[in-house]
Order: C-alpha cells, then sequence, then structure tokens
C-alpha cells in the first residue's frame, strides 16, 4: 500500500512580498484582463518549504487558488525582465 502524500496547504502571498513578481504580475494580470477577463486575476501563493532550512516555495495561480506546475525560481525576483519571464512561464 502506498503512502499518500499530502500537498501543504498554500498560502496567499501579500502584495509587497516579492516586489518585482508584483509588478511582473501587475503587467501579465493587465494583459490576461483584456484577452480573458472572464478568468480573472492571477495571484501568487507559497508553501511551506519541503526540507528544513530551505526556502518556501511560490507559484502562480488562478484566480479561484488553483496551481500546479514547478515554482517560481528566487533568482528571477531580483530583476524585472527575469520576473516577468518567470512569471509567464509559469502562467502557462
Amino acid at each position: 500500500m502506498r503512502a499518500s502524500y499530502d500537498r501543504p496547504e498554500p498560502r496567499l502571498v501579500p502584495p509587497g512580498e516579492y516586489l518585482l513578481w508584483d509588478e511582473a504580475l501587475a503587467l501579465l494580470n493587465r494583459d490576461l484582463e483584456r484577452t480573458v477577463p472572464e478568468h480573472g486575476p492571477l495571484r501568487l501563493l507559497a508553501t511551506p518549504p519541503c526540507d528544513e532550512g530551505e526556502p518556501e516555495c511560490a507559484y502562480v495561480a488562478l484566480a479561484n487558488g488553483e496551481w500546479h506546475g514547478n515554482p517560481l525560481y528566487l533568482g528571477s525576483a531580483e530583476n524585472l525582465a527575469v520576473a516577468l519571464a518567470a512569471i509567464a512561464d509559469a502562467t502557462q
């Protein structure tokens, strides 16, 4: 019998915690509002680290809280162009 893995409960990342990701997400949300307004704005969620001493994992999530895929690379939050590329890639 396989043990089930419970995915950790994500938390909503408040504005200002990751400034460049916030800025990149705002740019992306502005474009999405014009093309697919029915989906609502994307947002950032974070889960606790898998290993002690590691940083938490941040994800781009749909307005309803659904998320999947790889977490955002923390180094991408240091430059707006890289942050925008990371946010756009995670959105896909």
